[in-house]
């Protein structure tokens, strides 16, 4: 999408990074679809496994997961994580998203481990970013 219409998705980007909007929100009202849908279209296309198409698609939404609810609450709790560590993530989106609550139910998560397991994140990533 960045590159058939790339004035829009700047627009997108510009909306999300100064705005209060997500970049998923601003694509849906400029664009009337997101990054998600492109990523599903492209996957089936593809013909990749349904594990995979479901994932990419709810990744920000897992609660939405129908066939692999436990795969794509695990991709959204790793993009919470390494978004909130402030390494990865989309420059244009200032937000941080949102941890999903049925998520953390699917995984079994308790509120009160997340520190410690955003603590491994942090230290896990310093050591990849710094022998990379």
């Amino acid at each position: 999408m960045y590159q058939i219409v790339p004035e829009l998705a700047k627009e997108t980007i510009t909306s999300s990074l100064f705005g209060s909007e997500t970049l998923e929100e601003s694509e849906q009202r400029l664009l009337g679809f997101d990054h998600t849908q492109v990523g599903e279209a492209l996957a089936k296309s593809s013909r990749l496994p349904a594990a995979l198409t479901e994932t990419i698609r709810h990744n920000h939404t897992p609660s939405q997961a129908e066939l692999f609810p436990i795969e794509t609450a695990i991709v959204h709790l790793s993009d919470v994580m390494v978004t909130a560590a402030g390494v990865f993530g989309h420059p244009g989106d200032r937000h941080r998203p949102r941890l999903d609550p049925p998520a953390s139910n699917e995984l079994k998560l308790d509120e009160q481990q997340l520190p410690d397991i955003m603590q491994q994140v942090n230290d896990n990533l310093t050591s990849v970013l710094t022998t990379a």
